[in-house]
């Protein structure tokens, strides 16, 4: 009895230790305000703004006087709550057609154009104007002795089958490539799969964390012991990441079978209007920046989509070689934004030199 009273007592002490410590320590679950992205009325102009700045990599601090009247001028909503909540942000500038890119005039003879289509990962969430992967390519190709015009047509948001029309209408920019730069969550979802996709932590965004605008940072009751709110945020971590890598795993599979189909045919469709247009189309995959470090989850989805695209006579062209072995999050915007950072958009860059020459016929 003795014996068993000192271990009680021993194993008592040790969690009252412990739970000291956290509190001394500030330990406990961590929530961020929701980065977001503002844009002006002409979506001319926008904004990502972000709670915190730990990289040092957002140029912009909405708190400052000069910058935040700035903004102001360009009639970007919201710069008051964004101030207060998010005000870390890089700004970007989007031509006529919604390309963050400069407007395009007329095709110049013999200058190769080519073409990015793709979301957020292509437009460049979360990274200044220059940083994106199409104007780095479009330096790193310059700097090899080659004048090519990369166009940055990646939009945030776009999936199929909105990609076929945003394809279409940049068409008359008189593409010589259109490279689609693909990410898992692009597909066409059946209703049924679609009803399975939880909005807490896509791999993308992890919003389990994140505290929305018209929401207060919770704070835990002082009588709620933090061994146990760090326990429980935990377990929530894991489960929830369990059951995104499924979802993101049978995005291609027999799950969304109907879906992925559809979106093959969306695809070809793609390249035809390319080819009508007399512009080779490539599809890119990128990977999720999650597990890069050693057994990535979704290596069996990028084989899924190489054999199709083959079967379907589509030029495939995969950039996870390019990542493996990564530390996944030194490629993050920011610790609750998983969107390529500008380490990662040098990595795509760098790996798209010499299929790009290669479809160009251009040598490298």
């Amino acid at each position: 009895m003795k014996r068993l009273a000192y271990v009680i007592f021993l194993g008592i002490s040790t969690l009252l230790l412990a739970e000291g410590a956290a509190r001394l320590l500030d330990l406990g679950p961590e929530r961020f305000h929701h980065p977001w992205h503002l844009e002006s009325p002409n979506k001319h102009h926008g904004l990502d703004v972000y709670p915190s700045n730990p990289r040092g990599a957002f140029d912009l601090d909405l708190r400052d006087p000069a910058t935040f009247d700035a903004l102001k001028r360009k009639a970007i909503p919201h710069l008051e709550r964004a101030q207060s909540r998010t005000p870390y942000a890089v700004a970007g500038s989007y031509n006529a057609e919604l390309c963050r890119q400069d407007p395009v005039g007329p095709k110049k003879k013999g200058l190769p154009r080519v073409l990015i289509i793709g979301d957020s990962f292509s437009e460049g969430q979360g990274v200044s104007q220059d940083q994106p992967f199409a104007p780095v390519l479009q330096k790193r190709l310059a700097d090899q002795g080659h004048e090519i015009e990369v166009i940055n047509c990646g939009r945030r948001g776009y999936n199929f089958p909105d990609l076929l029309e945003w394809t279409e209408r940049h068409l008359p920019y008189e593409p010589d490539l259109v490279v689609y730069a693909m990410i898992l969550n692009d597909p066409v979802l059946t209703p049924e799969f679609k009803k399975r996709q939880k909005f807490i932590d896509d791999w993308i965004l992890d919003r389990r964390r994140m505290v929305l605008p018209n929401e207060h940072m919770p704070e835990a009751p002082w009588w709620r012991p933090r061994l146990w709110s760090i326990w429980r945020e935990a377990k929530a971590k894991a489960r929830v990441g369990r059951e995104t890598t499924t979802w993101y795993q049978e995005v291609l599979g027999e799950p969304n079978q109907a879906g992925f189909e559809e979106t093959l045919v969306l695809m070809q469709r793609m390249r035809d209007a390319s080819e009508k247009k007399g512009a080779r189309f490539v599809v890119v995959m990128l990977p999720l920046l999650v597990g890069l470090e050693g057994d990535y989850p979704f290596a069996e989805a990028h084989q899924i989509m190489a054999q199709a695209c083959k079967e379907h006579k589509l030029d495939f062209f995969d950039l996870l070689p390019a990542f493996s072995g990564k530390n996944s999050s030194s490629l993050w915007v920011h610790e609750t934004d998983r969107h390529p950072n500008e380490i990662a958009h040098r990595i795509i860059a760098r790996a798209l030199v010499k299929p790009v020459l290669d479809r160009l016929g251009s040598q490298p």
